[in-house]
């Protein structure tokens, strides 16, 4: 299952899902080192919005969706690895929730439980 914008939409406050199709140019995320330590921004290849949070403090759930870049922690990923190889969380850094799925496909920042909804691979996107 890959993280792909709903409806391929490239405007400000889609919200990801999880999708079984690779092949959409919706589906390919940039990640990318910023200047806070161990800090990533994950960005839609398609339309170049940011994965974000929408909550500001540790709740039980927090929307993710889409927006312009802001610079804010709710905009900050930290890639934590699992005891599975090749698997990682991905920590929100404005409110310490994980990207999570549940409900067969909706993504959100929840609380972290280490379950497989919570576990990341990053898989190259194809030429």
């Amino acid at each position: 299952m890959y993280l792909k914008i709903e409806n391929c939409n490239p405007e400000q406050g889609e919200k990801p899902i999880l999708d079984s199709l690779r092949t959409s140019k919706c589906s390919v995320w940039r990640v990318q080192a910023i200047d806070k330590e161990d800090c990533y921004s994950l960005s839609a290849e398609y339309g170049g919005l940011m994965l974000g949070a929408t909550a500001t403090e540790k709740q039980e759930a927090s929307v993710c969706q889409t927006a312009v870049p802001s610079g804010s922690a709710q905009q900050h990923w930290v890639v934590i690895k699992t005891k599975v190889a090749g698997q990682f969380l991905l920590k929100n850094s404005g409110n310490e929730l994980v990207l999570s799925v549940a409900d067969g496909n909706k993504v959100s920042a929840d609380l972290p439980t280490v379950t497989s909804g919570q576990e990341w691979e990053f898989v190259p996107a194809a030429d």
